[in-house]
């Protein structure tokens, strides 16, 4: 704050982006050129995770009421996809790549963002059509940093 208003001083910025999200006035933005270097910086989180653990951990993907926003929304949308079931792996980019496999084919509901934008069809990029930003940046970042591979084998359990 200075005389009373918001500023923002980019040195500051920590390129977490959420004040993308929390600006109601969406004052702020993500220019397109700016977005990959925060994809790769959403893929040093698990990485850092992992390294300050020093041991395997699990990663659990649920596939459940997929929708456009995030939790730290104030509100979202209904569902683009129906429910997919629940994912699991010791790798967290084999598993967030399965997670984006899963919705691209999966087929797209009503009344949903997928329908406003197009992208109902399966085999059709969700995540890309609805937000505009390609998602495969991110897992390409974070195998890259050697967090993972997005190669994967898929076991089904049935109950």
């Amino acid at each position: 704050m200075e005389d009373k208003k918001l500023f923002y001083d980019p040195a500051l910025c920590a390129g977490c982006g959420l004040c993308l999200a929390a600006c109601p006035a969406k004052a702020l933005y993500l220019p397109p050129q700016k977005v990959s270097i925060f994809q790769k910086r959403v893929a040093e989180a698990p990485g850092a995770l992992l390294k300050t653990l020093k041991k395997k951990a699990v990663f659990v993907n649920l596939l459940l009421d997929i929708v456009p926003q995030t939790y730290r929304h104030p509100w979202c949308d209904v569902p683009f996809v129906p429910d997919l079931g629940v994912l699991v792996s010791r790798d967290p980019v084999a598993v967030d790549s399965l997670t984006y496999d899963m919705v691209t084919w999966a087929q797209g509901l009503p009344n949903s963002a997928a329908e406003r934008a197009k992208v109902m069809e399966k085999g059709t990029d969700k995540f890309a059509g609805i937000t505009g930003i390609d998602p495969r940046a991110v897992l390409e970042g974070a195998e890259e940093m050697g967090l993972g591979k997005r190669d994967y084998e898929v076991l089904t359990l049935r109950g």
